[in-house]
């Protein structure tokens, strides 16, 4: 099975510029956190590979980097998105990290 190296937001509803601006800067400051905290040193690069408008679906693609360190990151991600899902705190993650997943939430809620 090949790796899995994408990571994906999705806003429901209508989503204003200021909300989009906020998801994406939180995005980018939430995987930089995560692999600071899960895969120090492995230099991922993520770009854009898919934006969907409506509602708002996008999509960031790891295209450089360690791929163990990818899949961590990737698989925190997911932690994290399950615990925001759940209203439970993140536990073992840094500040930065829980910064950036509140800034996320907050236009969610």
């Amino acid at each position: 099975m090949a790796d899995n190296n994408t990571v994906t937001l999705a806003l429901e509803g209508q989503v204003t510029v200021a909300d989009f601006a906020t998801a994406m800067l939180g995005l980018s400051d939430l995987l930089a956190g995560l692999e600071d905290d899960v895969a120090p040193g492995a230099g991922i690069v993520w770009i854009i590979s898919g934006l969907e408008a409506g509602s708002f679906l996008g999509t960031c693609q790891a295209i450089k980097g360690d791929k163990e360190g990818i899949q961590r990151v990737i698989r925190s991600y997911g932690d994290v998105g399950a615990a925001l899902e759940r209203k439970h705190s993140l536990q073992g993650y840094s500040p930065r990290v829980s910064r950036s997943a509140s800034a996320i939430s907050s236009i969610l809620d």
